[in-house]
C-alpha cells in the first residue's frame, strides 16, 4: 500500500511507501509538515512531506477503519475491526485502549467538549467514552449494524442511523428520544 500526494495540475508529487496493505485514509498533521495514514496492515504511520517515515503505530489486531487528531494537537484516536479504539501520542506510543464493542467499529467522533468520544459499529450499539478509555454510556436500540451518527445542534443529543432502517435520536446519557421508521 502506498500513499501519494498530487499537484493541482494532476501530476504526482510524492509517493509514501511503507504500508504492506491497502491505505484506508490519511490526514495532515497539526504541524502542517506531515501526514498520518492508516491501513489494512493494522498500522498507522506518520510521515514528513518528503516521504520520510516518522513513526509507526502498532497495537490494533485487525484492519484500521479510521483516525482523527485529538484537540490537544499532540495525539490521535484510531478505531478498528478489532473492536477497539486507541489513543496515541504522535511519536507512536499508545496512551489508552477503549474496549467494549463486541464487533468492528465503523467510526468515531469527538464530543463537543473535547473530553470524550462517541463510537458506533457492527455490534448494533453506540458508546461514549472518557479520553482515558472508560466507557460512559451505551446506546442500545438498533437491531442492525449502526451505519452512522452525528451530534445534534443542541449539543445535548445525537442522531444515529442503522441497517435496521431506522433513525434514532438520543440523549448523551444513552436514553432514546425518538425513533424514525
Amino acid at each position: 500500500g502506498t500513499l501519494r500526494t498530487w499537484n493541482l495540475d494532476g501530476t504526482e508529487r510524492r509517493i509514501f511507501k511503507g504500508h504492506s496493505n491497502w491505505v484506508k485514509g490519511a490526514l495532515f498533521l497539526p504541524d502542517g509538515k506531515g501526514l498520518l495514514s492508516w491501513s489494512d496492515d493494522r498500522t498507522l504511520r506518520t510521515w514528513d512531506m518528503d516521504g520520510t517515515e516518522r513513526s509507526i503505530f502498532k497495537g490494533h489486531s485487525n484492519w484500521i477503519n479510521g483516525a482523527l487528531l485529538l484537540p490537544d494537537g499532540k495525539g490521535l484516536l484510531s478505531w478498528s475491526y478489532d473492536g477497539t479504539l486507541r489513543t496515541w501520542n504522535l511519536d507512536g506510543t499508545e496512551r489508552s485502549i477503549f474496549k467494549g464493542h463486541s464487533g468492528w467499529i465503523k467510526a468515531a467522533l469527538l464530543l463537543p467538549d473535547g473530553k470524550g468520544v462517541l463510537s458506533w459499529g457492527d455490534d448494533r450499539t453506540l458508546r461514549t467514552w472518557d479520553m482515558d478509555g472508560s466507557e460512559c454510556s451505551t446506546f442500545k436500540g438498533h437491531s442492525g449494524s449502526v451505519s452512522g451518527a452525528l451530534l445534534l445542534p443542541d449539543g445535548k443529543g445525537l442522531l444515529s442511523w442503522s441497517n435496521d432502517g431506522t433513525l434514532r435520536t438520543w440523549n448523551l446519557d444513552g436514553t432514546e428520544r425518538r425513533i424514525f421508521k
